[in-house]
């Protein structure tokens, strides 16, 4: 007997029910890179050779791509062929309101099918992320955050021009702990955000004038309200198109331009302007 929630007469007009399933290759997330958390705003993403279905949540449904046709169809065992990650598909993603900065990046497929691996990075359960990096007119809550305003030029024959696409890199004062990253844009200017600088911390030592903690031993720690850093400008003058800061932070050694040393505080926006040799 049927529910009552069934239209009979419907039921009796009904033919056929066609199933139609298919396998998707991923998702794609973009995330603010300060906090984190997704950005649901309409973006502008092209990837060629991708074809994408943008969820309300913002999230990306990669629905199809070259050289995996034959993955949508099979449903329950994927083909072993192309190994995975052997795809690259560079691609583009733009923010029409201009709070996030334009930039490149690059999506490996196929990704691990299997369930049993379902944590690591490149696992189809698990979907790629991408960062957005803010631009210098983004607003930027958080009173414990400390904000580092770059101007960047380099010289071209003798006149100034901006020195856009660079990855900003806030370091410790060793250079060897990254705190922060940001970008610049076409005009040179950037922005990194420093979150959760400490109002206050103990020099750990006596003091020596320094506040780096290698004073008397004996003497009573004290409280320093700055906090030593790098600033490490990272740019690639054979980059075309928008930069990839990704690709620029795992070369960042090989594309380093220059460093500058600063002080962090919270609540505080430290501002650089500077001509960066790239010769």
């Amino acid at each position: 007997m049927p529910s009552m929630s069934v239209d009979p007469q419907g039921l009796s007009r009904l033919r056929f029910v066609e199933w139609r399933i298919r396998r998707i290759l991923g998702a794609l997330d973009f995330v603010d890179l300060t906090t984190g958390f997704p950005v649901n705003r309409t973006l502008c993403v092209d990837i060629p050779g991708v074809g994408l279905m943008r969820k309300p949540s913002g999230r990306y449904i990669i629905q199809k791509a070259a050289g995996l046709e034959h993955h949508g169809q099979a449903f329950r065992a994927p083909p072993q062929d192309p190994p995975l990650q052997a795809l690259p598909f560079r691609g583009t993603v733009e923010d029409p309101s201009r709070r996030y900065l334009a930039r490149s990046f690059t999506l490996l497929l196929p990704r691990d099918p299997d369930p049993a691996h379902p944590d690591v990075e490149h696992s189809l359960f698990q979907p790629a992320r991408v960062s957005l990096f803010p631009a210098p007119a983004a607003s930027v809550p958080g009173i414990r955050w400390s904000l580092v305003r770059v101007s960047l030029d380099r010289s071209v024959d003798g006149r100034s021009v901006p020195l856009s696409g660079a990855l900003l890199r806030i370091t410790d004062s060793s250079g060897a702990v990254l705190l922060a990253s940001g970008m610049t844009d076409a005009r040179g200017e950037g922005l990194v955000v420093v979150p959760a600088i400490p109002f206050a911390r103990s020099s750990e030592g006596g003091t020596n004038g320094t506040g780096d903690g290698h004073g008397d031993d004996t003497e009573e720690p004290v409280l320093v309200y700055e906090t030593p850093a790098r600033m490490q400008v990272v740019w690639d003058a054979e980059a075309v198109g928008f930069p990839d800061p990704d690709r620029l932070e795992k070369e960042h050694e090989s594309f380093l331009r220059s460093e500058h040393a600063l002080t962090l505080k919270a609540g505080r926006t430290e501002r650089i302007r500077k001509t960066v040799s790239t010769t």
